[in-house]
């Protein structure tokens, strides 16, 4: 009976020190890269990445991995950054679908994200100011957190008083301030 001698070693802590010459934080950074640099060329789906890569850094994308976002969720915002939902005009233009490519809600103009989030006169009238006054909400409660002011537990249970002051903070709430 011949004995087979094994020459199988476990790899060492650093594997991937000898590819390159790259250790393991220079490889994932390059291939991240590398992956950012493929995904920038894509006509359609670079096209958000390349209009903010001027004025975005990585605080810019933090909420996406501390957010606590559903996948779902995040696959929907990641849609509409990328301009890809399911709007009149992309289903007239690119689908070649037989229909209208006006807004559905004014028909004054092409329905486009861009039109949708900002530009529509009928959303403007109370959605807007809605996604507005959450997001400045959520800036009060952030504040009144800061400066230790009685607020709720959660930014989204939080009603903001017109006025919220303490010894040396004043934060005044949906208020006309004259200036010259």
């Amino acid at each position: 009976m011949s004995v087979r001698k094994n020459n199988w070693q476990p790899p060492g802590e650093n594997i991937l020190n000898d590819w390159n010459g790259e250790d393991n934080k220079q490889l994932k950074h390059r291939l991240m890269q590398e992956h950012k640099e493929k995904w920038m060329t894509k006509p359609l789906h670079g096209q958000f990445l390349r209009q903010t890569q001027q004025i975005a850094d990585s605080k810019s994308w933090a909420w996406l991995t501390t957010g606590g976002l559903k996948k779902q969720t995040e696959g929907f915002l990641m849609a509409a950054q990328n301009q890809a939902l399911r709007t009149n005009t992309i289903k007239v233009k690119v689908d070649k679908q037989e229909g209208e490519a006006m807004c559905r809600m004014c028909k004054n103009r092409e329905e486009t994200v861009t039109h949708i989030i900002s530009e529509c006169s009928k959303l403007a009238q109370l959605e807007y100011t809605k996604r507005h006054d959450k997001v400045a909400g959520a800036v009060h409660w952030s504040l009144c957190e800061t400066y230790h002011i009685k607020c709720s537990e959660q930014w989204y249970q939080h009603m903001a008083e017109p006025v919220t002051e303490r010894e040396s903070v004043k934060i005044l709430w949906d208020m006309n301030i004259q200036t010259s």
